[in-house]
């Protein structure tokens, strides 16, 4: 039997094996995004022909969102073959970055700032200043196309599009909703008219759904603590009960009888929140 040295006296790696292009990206980020953003966000997978970088914040995510058309014209120019079409962003963890010198020679049109490359950055200031000239320009070719930014975040949107950007658009549903329901557990027989006037821009099917919504929810935690078999120390669930109540039934509160909360609660929640005997078993 041959020893270990003398089976490896022969051996050479395979050439030409093809190389992760992942790898590649990561070994000449610096060189395609400069020195400043590299530090700052890193490749981190391909899934049809969409490269995911990861980023250090959000702020980040969205000042890359922002080059993303340069920076994949840098990789098709310096790593062509790769079949990167589109960019996509998240938060995560970044490794401690580490100094390497420049992939790309002395006098090559990257460091010259050639076109399709990003010229590495001499200093912090420098790296600042050469990317607010970059978003200047990207914004100025943006709005003489038509491009016009979200009023929340900036992000430019296409002409045509929603007034506000998808994240945004949510953001303002769930603050919508947030008040809109605050509103009715305080007054739970409020109509939209008076609704829309505390809160702008909501609309009269929006209202009946947050309304149907809400409903469930109270249910929800009713239900909870009738499987318990007892209330919260704080006892909120009367307070639930109550409104839920007077919104289920359209009723002010002076005008509820006994026998319409039980109608709606049921005879347990009815027992468990108004009977005298339960309330001793509220939780301490």
């Amino acid at each position: 039997m041959k020893s270990l040295g003398e089976s490896l006296k022969g051996w050479s790696p395979v050439a030409g094996a093809p190389a992760d292009p992942v790898l590649v990206l990561g070994s000449r980020w610096p060189e395609l995004v400069g020195e400043k953003v590299a530090a700052n966000s890193r490749p981190l997978k391909i899934e049809r022909g969409v490269l995911t970088v990861v980023t250090r914040s959000s702020a980040w995510s969205q000042q890359l969102s922002f080059l993303g058309e340069r920076i994949l014209s840098s990789i098709a120019t310096t790593i062509p073959g790769v079949g990167i079409e589109r960019l996509t962003f998240k938060v995560g963890r970044l490794a401690a970055p580490r100094t390497r010198p420049s992939a790309t020679p002395p006098g090559s049109p990257a460091h010259a700032g050639g076109s399709g490359h990003f010229e590495p950055a001499v200093d912090t200031a420098a790296a600042v200043a050469r990317f607010r000239a970059r978003v200047e320009g990207y914004w100025r070719a943006k709005r003489a196309a038509g491009w016009n930014p979200c009023p929340r975040c900036g992000v430019p949107l296409a002409p045509g599009s929603a007034t506000h950007c998808g994240v945004c658009a949510d953001a303002r549903i769930g603050e919508r909703t947030s008040a809109v329901m605050r509103l009715l557990y305080e007054m739970p027989l409020i109509g939209y008219e008076a609704a829309n006037e505390s809160v702008p821009d909501l609309s009269r099917r929006e209202f009946g759904a947050i309304r149907s919504r809400l409903l469930k929810r109270w249910w929800t935690i009713l239900q909870r603590a009738v499987r318990a078999g007892t209330l919260t120390r704080d006892g909120r669930e009367r307070a639930i009960a109550q409104s839920y109540v007077m919104l289920k039934s359209g009723m002010t509160a002076d005008r509820l009888a006994p026998a319409t909360v039980r109608n709606e609660l049921g005879d347990d929640l009815y027992a468990l929140i108004y009977d005298t005997t339960t309330k001793r078993n509220e939780k301490k």
